[in-house]
């Protein structure tokens, strides 16, 4: 079965990510099938544009039409973008990620874990099941701070639409809005 999605999302901007994928696609179908029925009906009846040396409406035309797809692809994402600042007026929790050669180190202000990757069998996920899973709640924003103990690590749960870079002696940070709790696997 031809699945053209993004996995199931599990925040708010993880809809909007999906919302926007999606429209972005249908965007680019419609107008790919636009230039290849304009391009097969000039084919078919032999017109060429040899003859032709400017043309002031067809310049006018091709630079229009691509700054306005481009302004409605944008409008999406910039919604998506002030959402995710909004998040940051009523943070619930705080916690950090600290990327390590082999594992990821979690901490809060109650605990202190690392998480170390499962040996590959027994039914799990290859690379994505770990021995010390962290548990969030749902319908809490927390405030992530990412950093690294060596080299520049990447950090991602695809269902939050989540993708940070942890780098040593900086932090970033990230919001989460979880609707539902879950199993979410990071990479």
């Amino acid at each position: 079965m031809f699945h053209y999605s993004l996995v199931n999302m599990g925040s708010f901007s993880g809809i909007f990510i999906d919302v926007f994928y999606s429209f972005s696609f249908l965007l680019v179908l419609f107008v790919s099938i636009f230039v290849f029925g304009l391009l097969s009906v000039f084919y078919r009846s032999g017109f060429l544009y040899s003859d032709y040396l400017d043309d002031s409406y067809v310049e006018l035309y091709w630079t229009f039409i691509p700054g306005l797809i481009l302004f409605f692809l944008s409008v999406p994402s910039f919604i998506s973008l002030y959402y995710q600042d909004k998040l940051s007026l009523g943070v619930n929790d705080n916690f950090k990620v600290l990327g390590n050669q082999w594992y990821w180190s979690f901490s809060n202000s109650f605990y202190f874990f690392d998480c170390y990757i499962h040996s590959f069998g027994n039914g799990l996920w290859r690379l994505l099941s770990v021995q010390d899973s962290f548990f969030l709640s749902s319908n809490i924003i927390y405030r992530v701070l990412f950093s690294s103990s060596d080299v520049i690590h990447s950090f991602s749960i695809p269902e939050f639409g989540l993708k940070v870079d942890c780098l040593n002696g900086r932090s970033s940070w990230a919001y989460l809005f979880p609707l539902s709790p879950g199993v979410y696997y990071g990479q």
